[in-house]
């Protein structure tokens, strides 16, 4: 089974063109088969006729999934904490059942996704995987499941053979980076990614992947890199060169991130 891949076209790849209907041009031109973007400024029509005419899948936004935030936990006194996070939970689970309803009704995954408080967001209110797989298992619906992000899983829990193997039918997404400094797959840093990509073939995911990292290269190798998978390798990140980088790869990214405003 091949490890599938899109191009995001909002703010990280192919900015030196102004429109959003050429940047679906260049992607395809790059080698692309799918990408994603924010489309909200654009025409339905535009982007109907450059998707059609690129013969282009558009996988993400207005498709499939959308990943919902959790949000922080607010200013507080510590006497408080377990009664504010209790209440914490309680909104959330609220809002993802209605979420999940609603969005089923329009053909939409929604996705949550445990992101870590130690590097990247102190205070975030869903930081532990195991966490998140708890609340899809009480909520119990068949249109929410996990982004399983294995930067922020690796950073909180570690374990991402078991948490692969034994969570499969809970994941929605997956999203790679390198630990600990967030570089490309095959920077030196703590997980083994010719085994990830080898074990998510192995057990069968079939959904796609999403690279979020920072690039410790320029655009030329940062889209070259070679982790001993055989098959396309890719990444999120603002180039700091032109198009030709990419040619003929693919480029592994993110779910758009969106707020559901809390119920009450």
């Amino acid at each position: 089974m091949s490890l599938k891949f899109s191009a995001n076209l909002a703010v990280f790849l192919f900015r030196e063109f102004p429109s959003l209907g050429a940047r679906y041009s260049a992607a395809k031109a790059a080698g692309f088969h799918a990408v994603e973007s924010y489309p909200y400024a654009v025409s339905v029509e535009e982007l109907v006729a450059v998707k059609q005419e690129e013969k282009l899948e558009q996988v993400l936004i207005n498709s499939p999934m959308v990943h919902i935030m959790a949000g922080t936990i607010p200013s507080h006194d510590p006497s408080q904490r377990d009664d504010l996070l209790r209440e914490m939970q309680e909104v959330y689970v609220r809002n993802m059942k209605y979420a999940a309803d609603r969005l089923q009704k329009e053909g939409i995954l929604v996705l949550i996704e445990a992101i870590n408080t130690k590097v990247s967001i102190p205070g975030y209110f869903l930081d532990n995987p195991y966490k998140a797989i708890d609340i899809i298992k009480k909520i119990n619906h068949d249109n929410l499941k996990l982004m399983l992000d294995l930067f922020h899983a690796q950073i909180m829990v570690g374990n991402l053979t078991y948490l692969i193997k034994t969570f499969l039918p809970y994941i929605g997404h997956v999203q790679v980076a390198q630990v600990p400094n967030r570089g490309e797959p095959d920077s030196p840093g703590e997980i083994n990614y010719t085994y990830i990509f080898k074990l998510l073939e192995d057990v069968g995911y079939d959904g796609y992947i999403g690279c979020e990292y920072t690039p410790t290269t320029g655009m030329f190798v940062g889209l070259s890199v070679d982790v001993g998978y055989d098959g396309y390798i890719g990444c999120e990140y603002t180039p700091t060169t032109g198009m030709l980088g990419c040619q003929l790869m693919w480029v592994m990214i993110a779910i758009l991130d969106v707020n559901l405003t809390p119920t009450t």
